[in-house]
């Protein structure tokens, strides 16, 4: 019962009443609900916009103008009043007491209503203030540039929803311009919701209804791209005023009839007359030379038509002088009309004088390419034959047509040298390493010329463009170190080297094993019964055994080892190959070597030797050391074979007499 009577005491009060916390509507009257238009309390309840204004009002406290919407959003003008009801919950009474006196209000809405469809489809953004700058009514635009929904606005001071703190004093004078009936108008910067700033330009002006202000119309108009249009275009004439006087070339902006409008600094610099001096005069008359001026009616004539053209010419300074340029003239073209023209010189004395100097270089170095007395050829990146002279022609057979594009591997470098030119092909190439070299390389008629080659690479600045490759016969000069050679190295009755050459030799590779860790070997034998032929036959037989002998062994271990007559019929050889097999395997096919006999005088003459092998560094590591250790065990092996010929021991085979040797 007494809920009953509550709630009919609770509708039964005239002002329109909510009860509710900071979080949540807890009731409202039913004068609240006819004010506002709606007929279910619960449809009030979940109502976000009237949620929102009641937080807003318990939060933020009550203004000296209020509006509230009903359901159809018509604005309304209310008092009201805020009062704590439970204090320990924080329930509050919100009382809204409709002014009903509110003709003036009645009218500036019908001013507006009058105006809907052009108020709500203007492009730009527009509301309505009463006289305490509160919000009556907003636009759609002002809705989607300042991202307020309507219900947001509507009660709400103007300057807290979109004026910066900075700009707040200068708004509220804005606006009491307004109230003094002046129409006003102001570029500045609004806020959005989110904080952007928006440029705008405000036009603001009071809404006269009897003679009295009753409001007041804003119109904000969003400039955002006119001033972002306006800087971009300040910008762009800020860019090329920098870019016009900051030019490292003579600029002159030219009218039509070529008068000077404008010069930049470089060109007072490079012709020698000031700014003042040339504005408004021809240009003609100013720089160009009475010899050129044919060509300078050509190209102005040329440029009014559209073209834009470049040329190397001369042109005048102040003091006479004449300067190699290079002009470029563009017309100036504006709303499809050709007003005028830009010349730009770019000095080129510089590069005329380097030109000069190149093509004096470049006919020096020609004659010097065609006139050398060894042959020349120039090379690409590939390996293709560029360029080659008249004495590359006349020793290698092939002519320039000939040469031209070919790979100089394909035309000079015998097969069995291609390896060593693709090395270095890819040292002078790749790497840009100079190569110097004596080598072998052969005529288009296949004889063999030995050269020497000194290639480098042709370099522009750090670019590598080719190969300059000079060739030397040194066939006569190879002839003459062989033949020294042969009388200072070689054993002159078998062609093998001799003692001089065995040692020297010998001592380098000892010093190239220990360089690189590597093992090294001889192989020191004599021959048995060269005593009985030099008796039985005579010397010069003996002397035929020794060349026979020579030439199967060096046949045999071509490239293998390295065999020298040391004296006598003693022999060394030095073993250069271990990689693969051993000495003892060296040293076997040695004696099957002698298995098969020699033919002396017409006759077979069988001969035999004896052996003796040391290995560096186990044996030793010096010259003497190696061949003593070597001639030791030849010589051991020697008094085994005659101890295995006396009658005693006749049937004990070599093998067994060494095993003996080594237990003893």
């Amino acid at each position: 019962m007494k809920d009953d009577l509550y709630k009919s005491l609770f509708d039964s009060i005239k002002n329109a009443i909510v009860i509710a916390t900071k979080d949540k509507i807890l009731d409202t009257n039913k004068a609240f609900l006819d004010m506002v238009k709606i007929s279910e309390k619960t449809t009030l309840l979940d109502d976000s916009y009237y949620y929102n204004t009641i937080k807003g009002i318990i939060t933020d406290g009550i203004k000296s103008s209020n509006f509230i919407n009903d359901k159809e959003g018509t604005s309304i003008l209310v008092d009201i009043s805020l009062s704590l009801l439970v204090p320990e919950k924080e329930v509050y009474i919100v009382e809204f007491n409709r002014i009903d006196d509110s003709k003036l209000y009645n009218e500036i809405t019908l001013f507006a209503s009058h105006n809907r469809e052009l108020f709500n489809n203007s492009p730009d953004s527009i509301i309505v203030l009463n006289n305490d700058s509160i919000v009556i009514d907003v636009n759609s635009a002002f809705e989607q540039v300042f991202e307020y929904p309507r219900y947001e606005t509507i009660g709400r001071d103007i300057d807290d929803l979109i004026v910066s703190q900075p700009d707040r004093e200068a708004a509220k004078e804005l606006f009491q311009r307004v109230l003094n009936k002046e129409r006003v108008g102001i570029t500045t910067q609004r806020l959005t919701k989110s904080g952007k700033k928006v440029d705008v330009h405000i036009v603001g002006y009071p809404i006269i209804i009897d003679n009295r202000i009753g409001g007041n119309y804003v119109i904000y108009k969003d400039i955002s791209s006119e001033v972002e249009k306006e800087k971009l275009l300040k910008e762009k004439e800020q860019f090329f005023s920098q870019l016009f006087n900051g030019s490292l070339f003579p600029i002159a902006i030219l009218d039509k009839e070529e008068r000077v409008l404008d010069v930049n600094q470089k060109f007072e610099q490079i012709f020698g007359f000031h700014r003042d001096e040339i504005i408004n005069k021809s240009i003609n008359e100013c720089i160009i030379p009475e010899d050129y001026y044919a060509e300078s009616n050509t190209f102005h004539e040329k440029i009014i038509s559209r073209e834009t053209l470049i040329t190397k010419t001369k042109r005048k300074a102040k003091n006479g002088e004449l300067i190699d340029v290079e002009a470029v003239g563009t017309p100036i073209i504006i709303d499809d009309q050709v007003i005028g023209l830009f010349a730009m010189y770019r000095d080129i004395r510089v590069e005329v004088q380097t030109l000069k100097e190149l093509i004096l270089e470049k006919l020096f170095f020609k004659q010097a390419f065609e006139n050398s007395p060894d042959p020349i050829v120039i090379l690409d990146m590939h390996d293709r034959v560029v360029d080659a002279n008249q004495t590359f022609e006349n020793k290698f057979g092939y002519s320039l047509q000939e040469s031209r594009g070919a790979y100089i591997n394909d035309l000079i470098v015998p097969e069995e040298y291609e390896e060593e030119s693709i090395i270095n092909s890819q040292k002078l190439l790749v790497e840009g390493k100079p190569i110097h070299m004596e080598t072998m390389r052969f005529g288009k008629c296949g004889t063999g010329i030995e050269v020497d080659i000194l290639a480098f690479p042709i370099r522009l600045d750090k670019d590598q463009l080719g190969v300059y490759v000079i060739y030397r016969d040194i066939s006569e000069r190879k002839n003459k170190e062989r033949e020294i050679t042969k009388l200072i190295y070689l054993d002159s009755l078998t062609g093998l080297y001799n003692r001089k050459h065995t040692y020297e030799s010998l001592s380098e590779k000892i010093k190239e094993a220990l360089a690189n860790k590597k093992k090294l070997a001889i192989l020191y034998f004599d021959l048995d019964g060269l005593k009985n032929v030099n008796d039985q036959k005579g010397h010069s037989a003996g002397d035929e055994l020794l060349m026979r002998i020579a030439v199967r062994i060096s046949d045999h271990f071509q490239g293998r080892m390295e065999i020298s007559r040391i004296g006598g019929d003693e022999f060394l050889a030095i073993v250069t190959d271990q990689s693969k097999v051993s000495v003892s395997k060296y040293t076997k096919e040695m004696r099957q070597l002698f298995n098969k006999g020699f033919i002396v005088k017409g006759e077979l003459t069988k001969s035999d030797i004896s052996i003796g092998y040391a290995n560096y560094p186990e044996d030793g590591s010096t010259v003497d050391q190696l061949i003593t250790s070597a001639d030791s065990r030849m010589y051991l092996e020697k008094k085994i074979k005659r101890i295995q010929k006396t009658p005693v021991r006749k049937t004990a085979t070599l093998e067994e007499l060494q095993k003996e040797r080594d237990r003893d």
